[in-house]
């Protein structure tokens, strides 16, 4: 869009246009000119390009794939049905009572959230049945996208990783498995490496699932990005996405394994290499990761050092503050809230990671919070 003489058409939809005014544009579109392939890269709208390539008979996910995909209840229950997952969930109907009744039922604690958002947006742990309400409130307050409704699932205790997969040609890909950390709530992500430090039967027990777990959902071609939680019982599946992670995860796979899953997404869309390119068989190389910076109040930002020193620390090779003196900063509580981050590589797994944390710690945002008059330094 930046240059739109570029392009030979550029059609603008509303937010209230229907899946059917979209398969209505899309084959007015056509008529110009035959579509080739169809893309979206990002996660949003992802149900209205299957319905559009389902009419067009273009190459893409098929609209069921995608509703198991983006709905989360009926991910779970797909994975319940195919024995592959099985982590109880319910579709909270009866507004608190349906959350205590599956505390009762199952115990606690479990974890309310929307049906289709994304980016730790409404989530809430419950252990006691009186912030039921509490819970349910927050999650229908962040409706992500606004067309689901909301889920209470059992809570999955250990070591969270995600699973960067390619799929040709109907074959899965494991590429890079990325180790992730979280806030003490566990659930807005700070911090990556790659590759993650598994003990090799829970690496083969990984490698094993996630393939089964593509199959199950309908996953034909093309990226994804599967977050699981390594339990005492095994590794179990929080969610799958039909995307390139966020993060920049894509980069620390790159750094860890020398395969680009970016380039190979945009080579398989456009058919640049062959109609469907395979990755390059992973290769170790030096391990890679990222730390977050985020604020522990809501305020306006009073100054940011360090930033020179951080990228001058051993291992940095990229740093970055998004924000300046005088913008406005919120607590964090999603991921929308980061500010800044470090990526830095190491001999190994551990080295990279206390290479990213030590240099994220020699940046400093003070912030006048709104509500009293003291700096907090992150």
């Amino acid at each position: 869009m930046k240059a739109p003489g570029e392009h030979q058409a550029v059609l603008a939809l509303g937010d209230e246009a229907t899946t059917d005014d979209w398969i209505s544009a899309a084959r007015y579109l056509d008529t110009a000119g035959r579509f080739d392939a169809l893309a979206c890269f990002g996660e949003r709208d992802q149900d209205r390009a299957a319905s559009v390539a389902d009419a067009l008979g273009l190459e893409w996910h098929t609209p069921a794939t995608m509703h198991l995909v983006s709905d989360k209840a009926a991910m779970r229950e797909r994975l319940r049905e195919c024995r592959l997952d099985d982590t109880p969930s319910a579709v909270v109907h009866d507004g608190p009572e349906g959350i205590r009744a599956f505390l009762r039922q199952h115990g606690g604690p479990a974890i309310v959230k929307p049906v289709d958002s994304t980016g730790s947006i409404g989530v809430t742990r419950v252990e006691d049945p009186r912030d039921a309400e509490t819970a349910l409130r927050r999650a229908a307050d962040n409706r992500g996208w606004g067309r689901g409704g909301i889920l209470v699932e059992g809570f999955l205790d250990g070591p969270q990783i995600s699973v960067e997969s390619f799929t040709s040609a109907g074959r899965h890909h494991v590429v890079g498995v990325t180790r992730k950390y979280s806030t003490a709530d566990g659930f807005v992500e700070i911090g990556h490496v790659c590759p993650a430090p598994l003990e090799a039967a829970v690496a083969r027990d990984v490698q094993a699932l996630v393939p089964r777990v593509l199959d199950a959902l309908g996953v034909t071609f093309g990226p994804t990005h599967t977050e699981l939680v390594v339990t005492e019982a095994g590794p179990r599946v929080l969610e799958t996405h039909t995307r390139l992670a966020g993060d920049d995860i894509p980069l620390l796979v790159q750094d860890a394994t020398g395969v680009d899953l970016e380039q190979l997404t945009i080579d398989q869309v456009g058919r640049y290499s062959s109609p469907n390119p395979e990755p390059a068989k992973p290769r170790e190389r030096e391990p890679s990761a990222i730390w977050f910076l985020g604020c522990r109040v809501d305020g306006t930002v009073v100054s940011v050092t360090g930033l020179d020193l951080c990228r001058a620390s051993n291992g940095v090779h990229e740093a970055s503050v998004s924000v300046c003196p005088g913008d406005l900063v919120r607590r964090l509580g999603a991921s929308q809230d980061r500010i800044g981050m470090v990526r830095a590589r190491g001999t190994t797994a551990e080295a990279a990671l206390d290479n990213a944390r030590r240099a994220a710690g020699l940046i400093e945002i003070a912030v006048d919070a709104r509500l009293d008059t003291d700096l907090a330094i992150v």
